[in-house]
């Protein structure tokens, strides 16, 4: 191993003078001081092309059984549905599986959309506004404040991603006022939680998300 004599030091790779105080070098050089290992790698288009032919096969055996057993409705068209959703929620899933935050924000997009869509193929009993929406704006929020805590994350790292849930979950103030909830006590318990958030991050840490916002802008 490299040994530069004044500085006391050892000096690992292929290094020409002590990088720290630029003085000549002695020893043997040691092109690699550590073993290489092995480590398998798991292939991210591999994880979505098997998802996507998960996706493929339901949906077609779906149909298939769907006309050998004769019925009133395609419900095959749900489970098609059902396939679809769950495979554009694994897409984002795999996609922004290092960034947490990012990933706990479009999965409460894409799941509350499907949520509505799905409510309203089925008749539009409400079930999608009643409980999904608020419930999930309130998971999320819950989630990355956790989240931030075991990971030890700091507040400016994910405080946009908070701001834009709590937004988000203010929405169900319109679905009061406009009176067409069954239930409206999700609903309620959500915005005064998300109006609760906001306030504390407007307060607490307006600069961090103000910076922030400037940064993710180009401003």
């Amino acid at each position: 191993m490299l040994q530069c004599r004044k500085c006391k030091v050892f000096v690992n790779g292929n290094k020409h003078v002590c990088p720290l105080c630029q003085g000549e070098l002695t020893g043997t050089l040691v092109e690699n001081a550590f073993p290489h290992i092995n480590t398998p790698k798991y292939s991210k288009n591999l994880l979505m092309r098997l998802i996507t032919f998960i996706a493929i096969t339901i949906s077609i055996s779906s149909v298939a059984l769907n006309m050998m057993i004769p019925s009133d409705i395609w419900w095959s068209l749900f489970v098609i549905g059902g396939a679809i959703s769950a495979w554009i929620t694994a897409s984002v899933g795999i996609k922004y599986r290092r960034k947490l935050f990012k990933n706990i924000t479009w999965q409460l997009f894409i799941v509350t959309t499907f949520a509505v869509l799905w409510d309203l193929s089925t008749g539009w009993l409400r079930w999608s506004i009643d409980y999904v929406i608020p419930i999930s704006c309130m998971a999320s929020m819950l989630s990355m404040y956790i989240l931030s805590k075991i990971l030890k994350i700091p507040t400016y790292e994910y405080v946009l991603y908070l701001i834009l849930d709590a937004l988000y979950g203010i929405i169900p103030v319109i679905f009061i006022f406009t009176g067409v909830l069954n239930i409206i006590y999700p609903s309620v318990i959500c915005v005064a939680c998300s109006l609760i958030s906001t306030a504390a991050i407007l307060l607490f840490e307006g600069k961090n998300m103000k910076e922030e916002i400037i940064r993710r802008m180009h401003l």
